[in-house]
């Protein structure tokens, strides 16, 4: 059999010559014993690890492909997913989503806040190509999806982004909106809006615990979009939600979609 392992360290991410040296090369790997290995690779001081890809390439040569779940477990679990995360019959939060990946292109790029609608998000959004849903997943830092956006916009002006915020993370960074618009990057933001720390007052509620500090007034972000130089609207049907989708993907300036969920929108959900 064969066993093959990369091996990084802390100083790896900042030294990329510790992994990738495609000049150099180690000869005669194939005969040599477990302990001699060892040594060769502490005496290789980084540069002398080889060229990954090509070892790679070598591997697989006069190797057939062959499917990986021949039973279609993927598909299966796709399937269940759809079905346990199905969206409301009319409005929500998951019947948002549905409809912003419906009139997004296949290469969009979206970002996700943290709170209640990143987790139903992650098990919805379906992304077609790599690094088109980025999110704060170990920090579950509140208020990063717009700047995120704006990241990704800059990187790429010609791919659409498309940001997910709850009301509450988007109030925490409302002055990010200034910095897109002086950016000149077009992002639409979709701002989910519950008025409450949805995620925090369900736990509140499972525990029995008296509701405090997690509800709040609304705010009127489609006014806040356009005095501070985007388009603004509010809705809350699927078309109307839809509509504003499309128009944004044609507009040069910044857009902030307000989408009216009510309260307790999540209950079930999670």
């Amino acid at each position: 059999g064969l066993a093959l392992a990369v091996e990084l360290d802390d100083q790896d991410s900042r030294s990329p010559r510790r992994i990738v040296g495609a000049d150099r090369r180690l000869d005669g790997v194939e005969d040599q014993p477990i302990h001699d290995l060892e040594r060769r690779r502490q005496d290789a001081r980084g540069d002398d690890l080889g060229d990954g890809g090509a070892g790679l390439a070598a591997l697989r040569e006069g190797v057939p492909p062959r499917k990986t779940w021949p039973a279609g477990e993927p598909d299966a679990a796709r399937a269940t997913l759809a079905a346990a995360f199905a969206p409301e019959p009319d409005w929500g939060p998951a019947r948002v989503f549905e409809t912003v990946r419906n009139v997004l292109p296949r290469n969009a790029v979206v970002t996700a806040d943290s709170g209640a609608h990143r987790i139903l998000l992650s098990q919805m959004w379906q992304a077609y190509e790599p690094r088109t849903m980025l999110q704060s997943t170990a920090l579950c830092t509140m208020g990063c999806a717009v700047p995120l956006a704006a990241g990704a916009k800059l990187a790429e002006p010609g791919r659409p982004v498309a940001a997910f915020v709850g009301d509450a993370g988007l109030e925490m960074v409302l002055g990010e909106l200034a910095t897109v618009r002086d950016l000149g990057v077009p992002v639409i933001v979709i701002v989910l809006v519950d008025e409450s720390l949805a995620l925090i007052e369900m736990k509140q509620r499972k525990a029995g615990l008296p509701n405090v500090g997690v509800d709040f007034d609304g705010t009127d972000f489609a006014a806040v979009a356009e005095a501070l130089g985007g388009h603004g609207a509010s809705v809350d049907t699927v078309d109307g939600l839809a509509h504003e989708v499309e128009a944004a993907l044609g507009r040069e300036r910044f857009t902030v979609v307000a989408c009216a969920i009510g309260r307790h929108a999540y209950d079930g959900k999670l």
